[in-house]
């Protein structure tokens, strides 16, 4: 079968595409890319002007191809090949790798694909080298406030996965804290309460002792004072964590009612 080298002009006789095929695919204006679609859509398939040559082997067919596209893009002329000819899209110049980048990011990525991509990552542990990579790439980075903030909406936004819940129920289930991590959370709530407007002394050194029994704080239980945020919930046969709930939001624990004071006030 005889291989041609082909032209595509428009009206004015400008190429807009270089090709190779046999004389068949010479004479067809359907089936390349959008934009030479486009053009043909533009100017109607009775008007477009096809030129071509016919060559003894595919190999030299080829080798005009891309000498062509190489000649006409020298010359200022815009053409729609999406590589520098000879092989297809299989092998796309840096100019069409630039095009196809900012289109794809314009067009972004559909739910149908991402769904695909969670579902085939799901249930595979990364790899030590993969676990180095992703640490090396992400060391150095500082998110500015911006990013920050836009993190913060979507993974509100977003929720946490009942799955997610799940795992980390089975993961803490039968585990005891320890010293070290108890007094982060003891912190962390103190911190909190500082933040929500509390007359709460501010926290500067870690805590030796349990949080609640340190003297800054009492609590009425049904108008009866008791000194520690420990001693009051054994008194109502409750937890520290209910009573500080209590405080925040209903002042109720068990049908008993509880009331915050500061010692020394």
């Amino acid at each position: 079968m005889a291989s041609f080298a082909y032209l595509h002009c428009t009206p004015s006789g400008t190429p807009f595409y270089v090709g190779k095929g046999a004389l068949r695919r010479v004479k067809y204006l359907g089936g390349r890319n959008a934009k030479h679609q486009e053009i043909v859509d533009r100017y109607g398939k009775d008007n477009i002007l096809v030129g071509s040559l016919e060559c003894s082997t595919s190999a030299i067919a080829l080798e005009l191809e891309i000498g062509i596209i190489k000649c006409l893009k020298r010359s200022g002329v815009e053409l729609c090949n999406l590589t520098s000819g000879g092989g297809g899209t299989q092998n796309p110049d840096a100019e069409t790798r630039q095009r196809l980048s900012a289109a794809a990011k314009k067009r972004g990525v559909s739910k149908a694909c991402r769904a695909a991509s969670a579902a085939a990552k799901q249930g595979k542990p990364l790899s030590d080298e993969q676990k180095k990579k992703q640490s090396a790439s992400m060391k150095g980075i500082v998110f500015s406030d911006a990013h920050k903030a836009n993190i913060s909406v979507s993974a509100k936004k977003r929720g946490m996965p009942n799955a997610v819940i799940v795992a980390a129920q089975k993961a803490n289930t039968g585990r005891s804290q320890s010293d070290d991590e108890k007094n982060k959370h003891r912190n962390a709530l103190l911190l909190h309460w500082d933040k929500k407007g509390r007359k709460e002394k501010a926290v500067k050194t870690t805590l030796g002792n349990c949080w609640d029994s340190r003297p800054t704080r009492s609590i009425l239980v049904d108008g009866v004072l008791f000194r520690t945020m420990k001693a009051a919930a054994q008194e109502i046969g409750a937890s520290s964590t209910a009573i500080i709930y209590a405080l925040k939001h209903t002042c109720i624990v068990k049908g008993r009612t509880v009331a915050e004071v500061q010692n020394g006030s």
